[in-house]
């Protein structure tokens, strides 16, 4: 009995290293943020390197609009957007949704800072925040990280829950601006 306790032991745990190697871990603090190219709300393209030409960014991953969690913390950045920007910061969110869907979530949450379309969810694999063989799973979602990246181009703070239900709040990254 102990010798097929020992056995199933090494085999499960075998197995969750196995799935630990698919898992995704978002970049690190200190990690040069990868640039992106991606189209707003209103048709227009942001770049990150442009952006931080006037000063740290905050760019966050959310779900879609469709997500209770991602709406209600998009309505608490978009309420606390002076405090970002009295620091010289932007906020930009990413999602692999399609562009219509975008301007649903603005409609939802009142949004008036760049919401963007990455619909072949090539950022979200840049950043860490998908899986790559989700890369063409039209259904999978990015996890709802945060990070914000200075004007050095280096990411200063990184939040990455392990739980689609928890997101950053203003207060946790507003001293990295």
């Amino acid at each position: 009995m102990k010798k097929l306790i020992t056995l199933l032991f090494f085999f499960f745990t075998g197995i969750a290293g196995s799935f630990a190697q698919d898992e995704v871990f978002g970049l690190k603090v200190g990690d040069v943020a990868p640039d992106f190219s991606l189209y707003d709300q209103n048709e227009r393209i942001f770049k990150l390197s442009k952006a931080l030409e006037k000063g740290p960014v905050v760019v966050f991953f959310y779900r879609g609009q469709w997500c209770p969690f991602c709406t209600k913390y998009m309505k608490n950045y978009q309420d606390s957007l002076k405090y970002i920007t009295a620091k010289g910061a932007q906020i930009v969110g990413i999602s692999a949704q399609m562009e219509n869907a975008v301007q649903k979530s603005i409609e939802k949450t009142g949004a008036t800072f760049p919401l963007l379309s990455d619909q072949n969810k090539k950022t979200c694999f840049k950043y860490d925040t998908l899986l790559k063989a989700d890369m063409t799973n039209e259904e999978a979602n990015p996890v709802p990280a945060l990070y914000v990246v200075g004007k050095d181009g280096k990411i200063k703070y990184v939040h990455f829950p392990d739980s689609f239900t928890l997101r950053a709040n203003v207060s946790d990254f507003l001293p990295f601006l």
